[in-house]
């Protein structure tokens, strides 16, 4: 059998078997992770589908027509399975209730695999029949809609967690999964990349717009792997109810601006003296705790006094300790990360975006201009 290699094939193969070792990895190397399941599959599957290109490049296809329709199309499948891992990460998640996201992707397995194991003269026939043709050309369109209907799904709901988790975190960081919603939009913009070849010359595509492509999806795998392999879980728990009604303050209940005023005077207190900010680990549920307030009731202070969230309120007391240091010959031998640490963020690169964000200039550079 003569196989026709070339860069295009080798570098799908090597996507291929990037996609197939980072699944397993994730699959197997945290067993009872419901995500990692998930993102296990979605990298499987998405690299599976690649078999079919290198089996067409390398001419083994057409040497060997039993292994036409092989059951490896998962394009029902494969993005619906990255919107149910985000899903995973953002809330309790139970995969008895999402079975009808993922019954069209196993309704495509089921059906290539009863077509591939029709006799090989069948399926020759089979694919060199115009109206099958027409009606395969439908189901990759069909497909490819679904897929972006799920992927557009994900940015929304990666949107609505990031709006959330500020008013839940102190520090942020991974709790945005903002690798997540960039994996949604890659993969609009690579299926967007299906209708080039109708308006660029083949010879273009094929020598060097594949190849690149090519490349990039290697990358893209190995990206997704990668960060998928770094990402815990995002846990904000609710309240119940019983416990937001026997703990709700005077002030919400009666709407007395009196209360209001004195209960953010006590947040603010117990914020300067306690100076609970330095705490990385600091969280809406924790102050509520310290001030026995309800979540709710001190999200919504907060967002009624400061007219901004609980991220960013909590944010203000740590630049302003940053910058008391930044100024003080006795903390000069303190680096940037020791400060970081010293007024309550986790690492150096927020406590730079945050105090560039707030202040117009970064740390050093205040330091500079104030020393």
């Amino acid at each position: 059998m003569d196989i026709n290699y070339n860069i295009i094939s080798l570098i799908d193969f090597l996507g291929l078997v990037q996609g197939i070792l980072f699944g397993i990895l994730l699959i197997f190397g945290n067993r009872k992770s419901r995500p990692s399941l998930l993102l296990g599959l979605f990298l499987i599957t998405y690299a599976v589908e690649m078999t079919d290109v290198i089996l067409s490049d390398t001419q083994i296809l057409s040497q060997n027509p039993r292994l036409l329709f092989l059951p490896f199309n998962f394009y029902f499948l494969s993005i619906p399975l990255f919107y149910l891992y985000a899903k995973s990460l953002t809330a309790p998640f139970f995969l008895k209730k999402h079975w009808p996201i993922l019954m069209p992707g196993i309704l495509e397995f089921l059906l290539f695999l009863i077509l591939f194991l029709q006799p090989t003269a069948q399926k020759q026939s089979l694919a060199e029949n115009s109206t099958f043709q027409l009606i395969h050309g439908i189901y990759e369109f069909s497909s490819l809609a679904y897929s972006i209907f799920f992927a557009v799904k994900t940015i929304r709901l990666v949107n609505q967690h990031q709006k959330a988790v500020l008013n839940y975190f102190s520090n942020i960081g991974k709790q945005q999964l903002k690798w997540v919603k960039a994996v949604a939009v890659f993969i609009l913009v690579f299926y967007a990349i299906w209708f080039v070849p109708l308006v660029l010359p083949r010879d273009f595509m094929q020598n060097i717009a594949y190849p690149v492509l090519g490349a990039i999806n290697v990358i893209f795998i190995y990206w997704v792997g990668i960060s998928g392999l770094r990402q815990q879980k995002v846990e904000m728990y609710l309240e119940s109810k019983q416990e937001e009604i026997i703990q709700e303050p005077e002030y919400l209940v009666n709407n007395q601006e009196e209360e209001s005023d004195k209960t953010y005077q006590i947040l603010l207190c117990q914020m300067k003296e306690k100076k609970l900010f330095k705490n990385p680990e600091l969280t809406l549920p924790i102050l509520a705790e310290q001030l026995n307030m309800t979540r709710r009731s001190l999200s919504q202070l907060i967002n009624q006094k400061t007219q901004s969230n609980f991220n960013h309120f909590v944010n203000q007391y740590r630049v302003e300790e940053a910058k008391k240091i930044l100024t003080d010959p006795k903390f000069d031998h303190l680096n940037m990360l020791g400060i970081a640490s010293e007024v309550g963020f986790n690492s150096k690169a927020t406590f730079f975006s945050v105090f560039k964000k707030m202040e117009g200039n970064s740390p050093g550079a205040y330091k500079k201009q104030y020393s």
